[in-house]
């Protein structure tokens, strides 16, 4: 009998992050097919940086390319020009690390690297592209589908908003919504936060009987963290007594403008006893924070699926979110969740329902920790995926 030919597969994704859904996701995938030596070989692209080492210890071969991908809320045209220089440097770089290994296929992690995709195609690889978040405005995400549509071998969305909009679009039948998942998670016990935080934050973490909300997102225009600051300070406007503290995990850089601006808006609504900016921590240091809070909120202006989402059903935190991407699809108002409008008396009125309110604090909690156990389980996920793998692999096209 002979025996099987083990596949190439090269992976590609557009950060280093250390926190992030999609990284995540990727270091998944790249985690499951390493693991199977006898059927793949894992191959690795993506831009330098810390996380990238870990990427790249499940690869049998791996390369860096150039930072970059398309914005993916409205942006000045200066964004999208920079973008396509970057791209130039990106195909040649990617043609280079993937020329004359004969791929059996690409896999990219998410939409917004077309130039990446673009290279490997003209390398007449088959192509995998899974679609994580919204491209705004909506006619270049639509023009982004249809060219798609006629380059990948199989779309994965990561909600049936997405599968719908893109079927809509295109008309393509190689496309299949998969939920986003993780691990069984086994928080370790990590005696290191405080050094690694540092004593000050991790003081202002432990303070007792204040309710604390998490923001687990990169500190980013996209990700809207001054709705969040803005709700609090109405908070402060209506009563002392209430007042949450908002823990903010995630990559900053102090020089940027839109940092400069959050600090702006803390420092003159007297907002600093209430704030508490982490940086980046990995996963461990992540879950153990996630034990300290008692919400997660997300106030994005544009998201897919988001992970953060699925990791505060499983710690039974309630979820608060702008109804943006496939989150409306999952979270029902006041059962599972909490969704809210871009108002900032509304997302305050939100979050002092979840301080007050027990009763539906508990609902939330147990509703949700539901839904995860019904939807958002690893192994699924990645048994469906590497299911669309093989059909891809296996077809002619």
């Amino acid at each position: 009998m002979q025996k099987n030919k083990v596949k190439k597969i090269l992976f590609i994704t557009h950060s280093y992050a250390m926190t992030g859904g999609a990284e995540d996701e990727f270091e998944r995938l790249l985690k499951y097919f390493a693991s199977k030596k006898d059927l793949y070989e894992v191959h690795g692209l993506f831009p330098k940086g810390e996380r990238s080492v870990i990427y790249a210890s499940y690869c049998t071969r791996f390369g860096y390319y150039k930072y970059g991908h398309l914005p993916v809320i409205y942006e000045s045209i200066l964004s999208y020009i920079k973008y396509n220089i970057k791209s130039i440097i990106q195909i040649f770089q990617v043609i280079k690390f993937a020329y004359g290994q004969k791929y059996d296929l690409a896999v990219v992690n998410v939409v917004v690297l077309l130039w990446p995709i673009i290279a490997v195609k003209l390398l007449f690889i088959k192509v995998i592209v899974f679609v994580r978040e919204d491209i705004y405005p909506v006619s270049l995400r639509h023009f982004i589908y249809k060219l798609l549509s006629l380059i990948c071998s199989y779309i994965i969305p990561n909600s049936y908003t997405k599968l719908e909009d893109f079927k809509k679009v295109t008309k393509i039948k190689n496309i299949q919504k998969i939920y986003p998942a993780i691990e069984e998670i086994d928080v370790p016990e990590i005696d290191g936060l405080k050094e690694k935080i540092g004593i000050e934050l991790f003081n202002k973490l432990s303070i007792k009987k204040r309710f604390r909300f998490i923001n687990p997102a990169r500190i980013l225009v996209k990700k809207n963290q001054l709705l969040i600051l803005e709700a609090l300070n109405e908070i402060k406007k209506i009563s002392q007594d209430f007042l949450p503290q908002i823990v903010f995990l995630g990559y900053y850089d102090v020089h940027s403008a839109y940092m400069k601006s959050l600090l702006k808006f803390i420092n003159d609504n007297d907002l600093q006893e209430y704030c508490v900016f982490l940086g980046e921590l990995s996963k461990d240091y992540l879950y153990k924070v996630y034990q300290m809070v008692d919400s997660v909120i997300l106030t994005s202006l544009s998201e897919g699926m988001p992970l953060v989402m699925v990791e505060a059903f499983r710690f039974r935190k309630p979820f608060i979110s702008t109804k943006v991407g496939g989150i409306p699809e999952i979270i029902l108002d006041r059962r599972n969740g909490i969704l809210v409008d871009f108002d900032p008396k509304q997302v305050c009125s939100s979050m002092l329902d979840l301080v007050k309110d027990s009763e539906m604090y508990t609902l939330i909690q147990q509703n949700a920790y539901e839904i995860y156990e019904k939807n958002f389980k690893l192994d699924l996920a990645l048994k469906s995926t590497e299911e669309i793998f093989q059909t891809v692999l296996n077809s002619s096209k």
